[in-house]
């Protein structure tokens, strides 16, 4: 089984087609990379799996559950307690601290309130963040900020990890930093990984890496 199988996914926005039949499969546990120019469909393809959004036909498995057929409920559930999303903007709340951005999937999820902010205290200290905690995403730098979202995506102890170009507003040292926690939590708490960049170096380091072109894999 699978951890992600996509089957032949199809996507228009109005008449614009998105996605022209996509199909991969993702082992548990691999870090995929995928590659392609603006446009080429990647974001939605992850939007898509993650059930962000609903595809026009074909199908996603998600470790053999067929996401197409789960109910608004299931799948808030599945997006809360099996997935966790990083993105190119942070989408931190300004009102809350480093430390509450990071509670909020445990406390949707209702998991234990003891339990979870010991996870996200240990999750911020991990990031380098200890110091942070109690501050809001205005004090924070962006390469702070990205931290943060990080530690969130990874609060629930998701089985996939979804990052749509996750360093995409950092400058170079700060995304260098970003990615290098990203595979060194991956080893440390297994999980699936799809990695969205445009950079080959990134890419290089995944377990395998997908091109994509004009909504299709091209290799």
């Amino acid at each position: 089984m699978y951890a992600i199988d996509c089957q032949d996914i199809t996507k228009s926005y109005q008449k614009l087609r998105v996605l022209k039949g996509v199909s991969m499969q993702i082992r548990e546990g691999d870090l995929v990379s995928i590659l392609g120019a603006s446009g080429a469909g990647k974001s939605t393809l992850l939007n898509i799996i993650g059930s962000l959004d609903s595809a026009d036909g074909g199908m996603v498995l998600l470790y053999g559950r067929d996401v197409g057929k789960m109910n608004a409920k299931q799948l808030a559930i599945l997006r809360n307690q099996e997935i966790g999303f990083i993105f190119q903007f942070h989408h931190l709340l300004p009102e809350f601290s480093a430390l509450e951005n990071v509670l909020l999937p445990s406390a949707i999820g209702r998991q234990s309130e003891k339990t979870s902010r010991n996870r996200a205290k240990e999750l911020l200290d991990r990031l380098g963040m200890a110091e942070r905690m109690t501050h809001r995403p205005g004090e924070l730098s962006g390469g702070e900020q990205q931290r943060v979202a990080l530690a969130r995506a990874l609060i629930n102890k998701p089985r996939i990890l979804l990052a749509d170009e996750p360093t995409g507003n950092l400058d170079q040292e700060n995304a260098r930093q970003v990615l290098q926690l990203i595979f060194e939590l991956r080893r440390e708490q297994p999980m699936t990984t799809l990695l969205v960049t445009h950079d080959p170096q990134v890419a290089a380091r995944a377990d395998h890496s997908i091109m994509m072109k004009d909504g299709k894999i091209v290799e």
